[in-house]
């Protein structure tokens, strides 16, 4: 890596926020005097691709719903990055289309039941 570069970690993007605060990625970027920001390029259900139904113990080729996003670090393109999310979970709950979703997935999929405490026994 060069200089002044950093690598982020995964579980600030993995918990549920607060109404108001930022997305992970602008505040992580903030927290080093930078501007974050992304853009959802494109989304919607595909087959499950090896890697990831081996990642998600799902079945290959079933259905999962994919958020490909373009991350900006000060206005910059930075980063593409794709999340991938069992169907049957992210469905009917706005992770498909591109819309941005309130408070980010974390927060969408913990709020509608679907995933964390309330859904840890289903």
């Amino acid at each position: 890596m060069g200089t002044g570069e950093w690598i982020s970690s995964s579980m600030p993007y993995l918990k549920p926020r607060d109404a108001g605060q930022p997305e992970a990625w602008a505040a992580e970027a903030a927290a080093k005097g930078r501007r974050g920001g992304q853009r959802i390029a494109h989304a919607g259900e595909v087959p499950t691709p090896p890697e990831i139904a081996e990642l998600l113990g799902l079945p290959e080729g079933k259905a999962v719903v994919v958020r490909g996003r373009m991350m900006y670090l000060d206005e910059q393109p930075t980063e593409l990055t794709d999340t991938y999310y069992p169907a049957p979970i992210a469905r009917g709950i706005g992770l498909a289309g591109t819309a941005k979703v309130p408070g980010e997935a974390a927060t969408l999929l913990a709020t509608s039941g679907a995933w964390g405490p309330a859904s840890a026994s289903t």
